[in-house]
């Protein structure tokens, strides 16, 4: 469903924010939010590319009900 798709990308961009956390802070950086998609694995970035896949769709979605209840 719509909801779990979502659930999952929103899973999958915090796994990849809080592994890039971890690493600057074992590191005896600053951790931050940022994540460099040519720095991930390729699994990773095919995760961070369905992520962004699906939450495009949930913003178009999103748009399309809004034109609706604006109309």
């Amino acid at each position: 469903t719509e909801k779990e798709s979502f659930s999952q990308a929103f899973e999958a961009l915090m796994r990849l924010r809080l592994k890039r956390q971890a690493a600057r802070s074992g590191a005896g950086a600053v951790p931050d939010n940022r994540v460099d998609p040519a720095r991930l694995s390729q699994a990773d970035q095919s995760a961070l590319r369905d992520a962004a896949s699906s939450a495009g769709a949930a913003m178009d979605k999103l748009k399309d009900l809004a034109k609706f209840f604006i109309a």
